[in-house]
């Protein structure tokens, strides 16, 4: 059995109910955090164990990095002023957050025998490799989510580029991870 070979990352998508955004700034763009545990497991005096399931297992945190006045940021403030004038009637948040990364499996090599002539050593027959190449995707699909705070405001009199920055937190209440590989028929 062959190990991955990670060529490289492809590209990273968010999504917030339905649009796809594109203004982002330098470095992270999203932060997805699954902050408690799916599960717990104790032993109870006779050393039998006990299973607990956690519901709040689900719950996601996401952080948002925009570029401070984008269509995109535009967009998210009209969410969050809706939320925050109207909370009873607010539409709870949907969203994705896709990673897509090209992998190489050693076992998907093509193999082949490659030959020329080398005046000083004659023919020359070498094995070369080929990977095929798979496309993979690492999802997670959000449902029903809010924000938890106003994004702040920065000064700085130097010109650091962050106070270029808005920074969305929401929360969702659940995720569902999917991994999806496509093979890459050439």
């Amino acid at each position: 059995m062959g190990s991955n070979i990670v060529y490289g990352l492809q590209e990273d998508s968010v999504a917030i109910n339905g649009r796809i955004f594109s203004d982002f700034p330098d470095g992270d763009i999203a932060i997805l955090e699954l902050p408690n545990e799916l599960a717990e497991i104790k032993k109870d005096k006779n050393g039998k164990s006990i299973f607990a399931f956690k519901k709040t297992g689900s719950i996601v945190n996401f952080a948002l990095r925009i570029l401070k006045g984008s269509e995109d940021d535009r967009f998210l403030n009209t969410l969050l002023s809706a939320q925050n004038l109207n909370p009873n009637n607010f539409i709870l948040l949907s969203g994705r957050f896709s990673k897509v990364i090209t992998v190489a499996n050693s076992d998907s090599l093509t193999v082949g025998l490659s030959t020329y002539v080398d005046k000083k050593r004659g023919v020359i027959a070498e094995k070369y490799r080929i990977y095929t190449p798979a496309t993979a995707t690492d999802t997670y699909l959000l449902n029903d989510g809010v924000f938890l705070k106003n994004p702040s405001l920065r000064g700085n009199t130097e010109g650091d580029v962050q106070t270029l920055v808005t920074e969305y937190h929401l929360q969702f209440a659940t995720c569902i991870r999917t991994l999806g590989i496509t093979e890459n028929k050439e």
